[in-house]
């Protein structure tokens, strides 16, 4: 038997280990729209999705936005105590990092309860959890999913607790991301499974809360939140990229099929198809390769490029067909039968989920089959002897993996949050108003200056006013109304080694490499004077609200 006091403080280091990469960093992606809608709520807990706001380059409606607002009820709450600075809101997800962790260790014993703590460590340390938290719902979405799963799968609850407490986190998970709408058929599935029709009654309590919170949204602004979520047409190509995608991110944050192929080529059950999974193994190993070459030789970009893209399609297909063989061929690899179809659904479903109604890929998107995926993949240790030397070799490639991108993904955050005070020292003494275009970070840290965001509905630039547009990842449509001339530009591109993997690719994805080694400019600031205004058009004087 392990001693338990051991594997807690690993538990505890890990969770300082994902929170230390998230700590201090800047707000970043989609982590302002959610600090704007949480602090709406604070003013107005009634009516949180009356407010508006601009995260399309036009003003509008918060529940126009996807998602519910659990989440951001507990960030309003918080930021009232403690503020809406970084380290406050980071702490607070540094909370659900530390359920999703300890949750994920109690469901891998259940499954292999002396090596739980080795398929902990893959998961925590993995780069999809560790450089995914930010203010982002997904990392509490999957901390209530761990703890749903294994309320499901414990054999040591009674019938009544079991069902009770899944129905409660499977409520409370759907007021997080309607994205939990999968759990509604895992109770179903479990119930069946188990022999036990009646259990499904129990549907009915996250049905009765997502018709009160629907109920509540009428009362709110007049329409049903969930129903009014928007699903872009697509066509078989479209389907196809987006499953592509998923694949190569999914390969892009598991160095854990590392040791998942390995652990499955020395079973004594792989028979004839273990030459498959030393095939992915060494595909799976290109990565960490191609770091290494990336260190040596930074100017073998092109090298770098292809030996991911290979590492990431083993990784990601291997993954995939690892999981299938598993659910097929039980003999030999453990796990009671309704926690190994419960652990196939879990990863099928959301992946075929996101696939299907995500108008993008993203590394978050991905993390929400991890936990399934490497439970279901890396079999129970007992016969292999080798397996603690690849385990210390795996948790440090993850290790080493997860903390070069949350370096450079730190630094990247960053640029948003200094470029407004460097760009405001410039402007300093310049007569008239500074507006800008642009959202994500960007968008918290120029309003913090006290920069205007220009939208259609807003009063418009007069001339001598200043315009700002961060032309990279952010874009930005331009104000057609005025005449802009080009007075400065603000280039960024990557210092040192560890930023020259700073990339969107982990956040928006279709297709691409979602981290690699790049020499391209990173980010850069168009500075806009107002030359004139264009005939006909007068400034509105109506201000957004």
């Amino acid at each position: 038997m392990r001693n338990r006091k051991f594997d807690y403080l690993v538990l505890a280091a890990l969770w300082l280990f994902a929170t230390y990469w998230n700590l201090d960093k800047a707000f970043h992606i989609d982590d302002t729209g959610h600090l704007e809608i949480a602090r709406w709520i604070e003013g107005n807990p009634l009516h949180p999705m009356s407010g508006m706001i601009n995260w399309n380059d036009v003003y509008e409606p918060i529940h126009q936005l996807n998602q519910p607002h659990l989440y951001f009820y507990l960030m309003a709450l918080w930021g009232h105590f403690w503020g809406y600075s970084e380290v406050s809101m980071h702490l607070l997800m540094s909370l659900f990092a530390l359920w999703a962790i300890s949750g994920f260790y109690r469901l891998a014993t259940l499954l292999d309860r002396d090596n739980a703590l080795v398929y902990t460590g893959l998961f925590a340390m993995s780069p999809g959890f560790v450089v995914g938290q930010n203010s982002m719902v997904d990392v509490p979405m999957m901390a209530i999913w761990i703890e749903f799963f294994y309320t499901l799968m414990n054999p040591a609850y009674g019938n009544v607790r079991r069902n009770g407490l899944a129905s409660i986190l499977c409520s409370a998970a759907l007021l997080v991301k309607y994205t939990s709408v999968l759990l509604l058929p895992a109770m179903a599935l479990h119930a069946l499974l188990r022999r036990r029709p009646g259990d499904t009654w129990w549907l009915l309590v996250p049905a009765t809360v997502l018709l009160l919170w629907s109920l509540f949204n009428w009362y709110d602004y007049g329409g049903v939140h969930l129903l009014g979520r928007s699903v872009a047409p697509k066509s078989l190509g479209t389907y196809a990229n987006l499953a592509l995608a998923w694949t190569v991110l999914l390969g892009a944050i598991s160095p854990f099929a590392i040791f998942a192929f390995l652990a499955n080529a020395a079973h004594p059950h792989a028979g004839r198809i273990q030459p498959v999974w030393w095939v992915f193994a060494l595909g799976a190993l290109l990565a960490p390769m191609a770091v290494t070459i990336s260190l040596v030789f930074p100017s073998a970009v092109g090298l770098n490029h292809a030996l991911l893209w290979v590492s990431f399609m083993a990784s990601g297909i291997g993954l995939q067909c690892l999981g299938v063989y598993r659910f097929a061929h039980p003999r030999g690899l453990g796990q009671d039968p309704v926690q190994r179809v419960l652990l196939a659904y879990w990863a099928a479903a959301a992946m075929c989920f996101v696939v299907l109604y995500a108008p993008f890929m993203a590394a978050r998107h991905v993390l929400a089959a991890v936990p399934a995926i490497v439970l279901l993949t890396v079999p129970p240790l007992a016969h292999w002897k080798h397996f603690g030397k690849v385990a210390v070799f795996t948790w440090v490639v993850t290790a080493a993996t997860s903390s070069m991108l949350a370096k450079a993904d730190q630094w990247y955050a960053s640029i948003y949050r200094d470029a407004p005070m460097l760009l405001a020292e410039k402007l300093a003494g310049k007569n008239g108003q500074t507006w800008f275009v642009g959202h994500w970070g960007w968008q918290w840290y120029a309003q913090k200056v006290g920069w205007r965001q220009w939208a259609p509905q807003s009063e418009q630039p007069q001339v001598g006013d200043h315009l700002i547009a961060p032309l990279q990842a952010l874009g930005g449509d331009l104000p057609r109304e005025v005449e802009l001339a080009l007075v400065g530009n603000y280039v960024l591109r990557p210092v040192n080694w560890v930023e020259h993997y700073a990339s969107v690719g982990l956040y928006f994805n279709q297709y691409d490499l979602p981290w690699s080694y790049s020499t391209d400019l990173v980010e850069q600031f168009a500075v806009y004077r107002v030359a004139a205004i264009k005939d006909r058009v007068a400034p509105s004087g109506d201000k957004a609200p």
